[in-house]
């Protein structure tokens, strides 16, 4: 790869990134963002190993001008390392990237249906780490919260209540997730405004 077109492919790579963080101006969904910011990296570790190969190259042959005892072929391990760094490097900041893109939260399970009193309610959360509340809407036209264990990118109840052991069964509930909004103590009648919400599930009692 010449210099010219690597220099190129990297100034591609760094606008993709630009236009796919949060507050660009750019409205695309979730996943498009994701995946943008994945194909820019993979560009720029590419466009940066382009840069280095030439550099890398021309030291090797002095290398192997000035060896006594070695072929270019024992020369050419440390250039290779040495790209194989970049792109490692380059790729191992996605991680961080990836957490600038629009923030997300999701009920995992249920996703609806007759639940009995302590069902398995969990979910996944992006950034990972953020901190998640769930939400119960009651019969008394209230948000119950509860707070979420979270684990990097997955969170769950420990244990999660929909109603107690009297409810009615065929009483109906609504369930929803909030990240980044805080902790909230006392039941709600609209639910918070934080980075992200999920979808309301609906679910019946067994």
């Amino acid at each position: 790869m010449s210099v010219s077109v690597a220099i190129g492919v990297a100034g591609l790579a760094i606008a993709i990134i630009r236009a796919m963080l949060p507050y660009a101006g750019v409205k695309v969904p979730t996943w498009a963002a994701r995946s943008a910011l994945v194909v820019a990296l993979v560009l720029l570790a590419v466009a940066l190993t382009g840069l280095m190969w030439p550099l890398g190259a021309a030291y090797r042959l002095e290398l192997v001008s000035s060896a006594d005892q070695h072929s270019a072929a024992d020369m050419t391990w440390p250039l290779a390392v040495m790209c194989a760094g970049v792109a490692y490097g380059t790729l191992r900041a996605a991680a961080r990237v990836m957490t600038w893109a629009d923030p997300e939260v999701r009920i995992l399970s249920p996703l609806g249906g007759a639940v009995g009193h302590q069902p398995r309610i969990y979910g996944s959360v992006w950034p990972p780490g953020s901190d998640v509340q769930f939400f119960v809407f009651s019969g008394d036209g209230r948000w119950h919260p509860i707070r979420a264990a979270v684990d990097g990118a997955l969170w769950k109840l420990e244990p999660g209540y929909v109603g107690d052991e009297r409810t009615p069964s065929g009483s109906e509930f609504r369930l929803a997730a909030v990240s980044g909004a805080g902790e909230v103590r006392t039941p709600l009648r609209k639910l918070p405004r934080g980075a992200a919400r999920s979808r309301t599930v609906s679910v019946t009692r067994r």
